[in-house]
């Protein structure tokens, strides 16, 4: 999981800056899923997804201060461990912890604090505790989660990567996670706006850090990697403008929640999955992958878009964070986004706009009512589903160190 990597940021999705050259070579052994969509556009709700496969009306797991994983969520871990498999997470991401609930069904869980102005001590310290645990529990079935935080800001990647696409002759502060909060505070940006411009450079060079983290995961383990199934994506995207935004987590635009999805695994012949699936079925999936029952499990399994078969058409449904989210739905060419709290609707055919910017709520009304009406069904259909019980709360020390890293006045990332 590398945090906040919008899929157009590498270059095996089309991105012209040579940011993901390791990537990209693993991208050519696969799949490539197209069109990857992730449940939301902030870390806490994705990734509780993503190791349930439940959508966020049923998880529950929306924001910082009261919400967290229930002990009755049955997470892959757990189904992966009742398997017989050895199971270990290692998160960077400050929202991915036990506290929250996350390290249900896994032998071991750590997490890598980083220092804000010294993010690039972790990754290396991950590859290494990530190689000594895979090579420690050989003969056994693995299972590894590792949740990077690179290109999540602060976009501040160590030398040489630092100096790569003219990231080094910008002010190094701006590239702090307190700068990308205040400038999230406007909607005005444009892509072309020198600031902008200066944080995407940054934030390329971020990548073009992990990438090359990645390669070294992959060598180091590439003896233990041949009957091993990689899956490679992220919890959300990022913005640079495209919509007046920066940053991530109040819109449901596509740069902040169409992701990478690439998943290398023996006998998967390489191709392009072109059909849309969300990454909350990635869960489901892996089961039906390995052989083992999913029934019961959240999601539904896409395996078979990935061996050459065409989607079901099923909607895909993202969330924003905050009391009153915006929700978008995406199916058949067309997203509808609704706000949680007023009767206002947008409407776009991203079947011939893709970047969704032509609005079509007046000229298209009965499309619209359609997917508002379909929109409905699905979260009641989640609300039906919600996880009972409680889990661990966020203890104050969790919290002292969420202000610490500049989360000060946010509610979810």
């Amino acid at each position: 999981m590398l945090d906040t990597l919008r899929a157009d940021a590498l270059g095996c999705y089309g991105y012209a800056r040579d940011t993901s050259p390791a990537i990209d070579a693993f991208a050519s052994q696969g799949v490539r899923v197209e069109r990857a969509l992730s449940p939301a556009s902030y870390t806490l709700a994705s990734t509780a997804s993503l190791l349930t496969g439940l959508g966020p009306a049923a998880h529950r797991v929306l924001g910082l201060s009261t919400n967290v994983l229930p002990d009755s969520a049955l997470t892959l871990a757990e189904r992966l461990s009742a398997a017989g498999f050895a199971t270990l997470a290692l998160s960077c991401n400050p929202h991915v912890v036990a506290p929250g609930g996350f390290d249900q069904g896994f032998d071991q869980f750590r997490f890598h604090v980083r220092d804000r102005f010294d993010a690039h001590t972790v990754p290396e310290a991950v590859l290494s505790e990530l190689v000594e645990w895979w090579t420690s529990v050989e003969g056994q079935r693995r299972f590894a989660y590792v949740h990077l935080l690179p290109p999540h800001s602060p976009y501040d990647p160590p030398a040489p990567f630092a100096e790569a696409f003219g990231a080094a002759a910008t002010e190094r502060s701006e590239g702090f996670t307190e700068s990308v909060v205040s400038a999230k505070e406007r909607a005005d940006w444009s892509p072309d706006d020198p600031f902008v411009q200066r944080m995407r450079s940054r934030y390329d060079a971020g990548l073009a850090y992990v990438d090359d983290w990645f390669d070294c995961m992959l060598a180091e383990l590439e003896q233990e990697l041949g009957d091993t199934v990689v899956v490679l994506l992220s919890d959300h995207g990022e913005g640079f403008g495209e919509h007046g935004q920066v940053s991530h987590g109040s819109n449901v635009w596509p740069e902040s929640v169409h992701v990478p999805l690439l998943v290398r695994a023996p006998g998967l012949a390489p191709r392009v999955a072109a059909s849309s699936v969300g990454t909350a079925d990635t869960g489901a999936t892996l089961l039906d992958l390995l052989g083992l029952e999913s029934q019961g499990f959240g999601g539904a399994s896409f395996l078979n878009q990935l061996t050459g078969g065409a989607g079901d058409g099923r909607p895909m449904v993202s969330r924003s964070e905050g009391q009153f989210p915006l929700w978008a739905l995406r199916r058949k060419g067309w997203t509808l986004v609704r706000h949680d709290r007023s009767d206002r609707s947008l409407l776009f055919r991203t079947s011939v706009d893709e970047g969704e910017r032509r609005e079509l709520s007046l000229a298209e009304p009965a499309q619209l009512s359609a997917m508002e009406t379909d929109l409905a069904e699905f979260l009641e259909q989640g609300r039906g589903r919600q996880l009972q019980g409680t889990g661990p709360r966020n203890h104050d020390a969790h919290s002292q160190m969420l202000i610490e890293l500049g989360y000060v006045e946010e509610e979810s990332r």
